[in-house]
């Protein structure tokens, strides 16, 4: 767990921050390419720039960017509610009980947080990695996300292998499952042995659609099944048991992301691996006290971006590098805007060094 609260840490900040004034700064980016999974297709991303401002002359921001359709608040929410919270208490010491006021509005949460989080590390001259643990890597492998599996070039994916890249993330869903396997054959052909593949279904398939794949993979594709590194929410309806049953009929790692809200104790996760998005969770804090429970209880641990700005890739990598857990982290998604509005972390080989 996080050995200081937000609020013992602000409180060690020896002049303490009062909140002079904020803006909220909107912005509507188009993606480089649709980012399409079953239930809908996005072609612009569109947030606020949260700025605090302190009498002390220190700035600091934070990306707010709800996603509706994945369980946040609407945008109009988000900054009705990010107003509310900050008119309240311009001139007040900056408080963590702020962010009380947002508990169910996740995108703002995230937004107020990081820019919190981001004085504090001015102040102690540390990154918020370091924060939130003294040994965080310095090395993030990331995966990155090459869209529908149906439409995929080889070529391009050599290319991206060439870069250094060894971990590659499709989306399924989209086409026929018996069209989509083949597919996934193909490509599994043409990799490079130590090149991992996950697969992102976004809830798509019926339990027996989903034990037919396994089934696929167990018989068709034995060579390579070392080669798929998970299996992402492939179960239209969430069900329990039935997820237990397919994580049993396979050693690849089913990974639950939008389902997670579903679990209060993750001692009944039924599945080997969870995918943590801190936009749409609620924070970094959060996230971070997640998956140390998870890590604790065996359970496998990877962080992703939902395609924010660069102001909240930052923290979202900060947060991979405090993991430490040595797995390829979803990080390498400033390439889908077409402005990332500031510099993203630097990917060289398919890792972020910090």
């Amino acid at each position: 767990m996080f050995s200081q609260s937000l609020q013992d840490l602000l409180d060690s900040c020896k002049t303490g921050f009062e909140l002079k004034h904020y803006q909220l700064q909107p912005y509507r980016i188009k993606l480089t390419q649709p980012w399409n999974t079953a239930s809908h297709s996005i072609h612009y991303r569109q947030g606020l720039i949260l700025k605090l401002i302190t009498t002390q002359g220190c700035i600091a921001c934070g990306d707010c960017a709800p996603l509706y359709t994945m369980g946040t608040e609407t945008l109009s929410e988000a900054q009705l509610q990010l107003t509310k919270t900050l008119e309240a208490v311009i001139d007040r010491s900056i408080n963590t009980s702020w962010l009380d006021k947002l508990a169910d509005y996740p995108a703002s949460r995230f937004a107020l947080e990081t820019a919190i989080l981001s004085l504090i590390s001015q102040h102690r001259k540390q990154n918020l990695a370091q924060l939130l643990n003294s040994d965080a890597g310095r090395i993030i492998p990331v995966n990155v996300m090459l869209g529908d599996i149906n439409k995929q070039n080889l070529t391009n994916i050599k290319t991206i292998e060439n870069q250094g890249f060894q971990c590659l993330k499709f989306k399924l869903g989209l086409q026929s499952i018996e069209q989509e396997a083949r597919q996934l054959k193909n490509v599994l052909i043409q990799l490079k042995p130590e090149t991992k593949v996950r697969l992102d279904c976004n809830k798509s398939w019926t339990f027996s659609q989903s034990q037919w794949f396994l089934d696929f993979i167990n018989s068709e594709l034995k060579a390579y099944r070392q080669q798929i590194d998970s299996i992402e929410e492939p179960l239209k309806d969430f069900n329990i048991q039935n997820y237990r049953l397919l994580q049993k009929q396979t050693l690849i790692s089913l990974a639950l992301d939008e389902s997670l809200n579903m679990f209060t104790d993750l001692k009944l996760l039924p599945v080997q691996r969870i995918i943590l998005k801190p936009g749409l969770i609620g924070g970094i804090i959060k996230s971070w006290e997640l998956a140390q429970l998870a890590q604790s209880r065996g359970i496998e641990v990877v962080v992703t971006s939902a395609i924010e700005t660069a102001y909240g890739l930052w923290p979202i990598s900060y947060l991979a590098s405090a993991l430490n857990n040595g797995l390829h982290h979803g990080l390498a998604t400033a390439h889908w805007l077409e402005d990332s509005l500031i510099k993203a972390p630097e990917i060289k080989h398919g890792r972020i060094t910090f």
